[in-house]
């Protein structure tokens, strides 16, 4: 079957669309448009393809998975080089046997099963139905049934677990500088999900052993940097690169004493203004003192 991806004329009027940036537009199309694109949009698409492709570095790739997943709009899996387009089967399944066909047999190749019950979750939602839906769910291997078994039964202690460790309102507060300071260097990002920031600078707290000052320091340094300022988007890049940047403060600031002992140490060997003063006061030694000078010299004992 010959691969196409249809883009709608409405895809430029869109509400979302409108608000991205130039670069995050292009890379969207492409997220949907590229060679490795499937029909159920799932598709193993490693990071060094998305470099090759774009001619973005892996930072920028980083960065703008990243934007996409805190928009809502993909899923990464770094284990699996798998993507996932979230509500790709709300605006692209067509009902029909070739198509499902296609479907089913794409979802055989995808690594992981999180994908695949998600992907199904949502052609439920939506009142679209694959044939082997029950097949697909009775190939699930049994290790992944016993899992979801017990992931399941502890759900009410999972809801407990999360709620007394939900974050507080300085995390919320410090998620919400971040953002500003994105916004001072380019206003068209989209708003972030805040309890999902506030919970990244939870876990610098609670996991890391960083204090609210700390975390704030970071937040505001990192925007002044001019490299960092374009590379710390999101709560979960400042958690990742916290440790990288504590090594930088303190380099600079180690480099600054060395300096200003360094000038310290030069101003004791510089004369004084007095002192110079006092040397473009005294006058030339004439021949006649000089030769004194020199004869005292010579008549000193050593």
């Amino acid at each position: 079957m010959a691969k196409y991806r249809q883009v709608h004329t409405t895809f430029w009027d869109d509400a979302f669309v409108l608000d991205l940036t130039p670069e995050e537009k292009y890379f969207y199309l492409y997220l949907m448009t590229n060679n490795k694109t499937t029909q159920c949009g799932i598709y193993e698409l490693p990071k060094r393809v998305i470099e090759m492709h774009t001619g973005y570095n892996r930072e920028t790739v980083d960065k703008l998975l990243q934007r996409f997943v805190d928009y809502e709009k993909i899923i990464y899996n770094d284990k699996t080089k798998e993507i996932m387009m979230r509500n790709w089967a709300k605006y692209n399944f067509i009902n029909s046997p070739k198509v499902k066909a296609c479907i089913e047999k794409e979802l055989e190749t995808v690594k992981f099963q999180g994908f695949i019950d998600e992907y199904l979750d949502e052609l439920k939602k939506h009142g679209y139905g694959i044939d082997t839906v029950s097949k697909k769910k009775d190939t699930v291997p049994i290790d992944h049934r016993e899992e979801e078994e017990k992931n399941n039964k502890n759900k009410n202690n999972n809801k407990k677990k999360k709620s007394s460790h939900k974050y507080e309102t300085c995390d919320i507060d410090l998620a919400k500088k971040l953002f500003n300071l994105i916004l001072e260097t380019d206003n068209h990002v989209r708003e972030p999900n805040f309890e999902k920031w506030a919970n990244d600078i939870r876990l610098m707290r609670e996991k890391d052993g960083r204090t609210v000052e700390q975390i704030d320091y970071l937040i505001t340094w990192s925007h002044q940097h001019h490299f960092w300022k374009s590379n710390i988007l999101s709560t979960a890049k400042l958690r990742e690169k916290a440790t990288t940047l504590i090594a930088q403060i303190k380099g600079e600031k180690e480099k600054k004493v060395n300096i200003g002992t360094h000038q310290k140490q030069n101003s004791l060997f510089k004369p004084s203004e007095e002192t110079l003063e006092r040397q473009n006061k005294l006058e030339p030694l004439t021949d006649e003192a000089l030769e004194r000078s020199n004869k005292a010299v010579e008549e000193m004992e050593f």
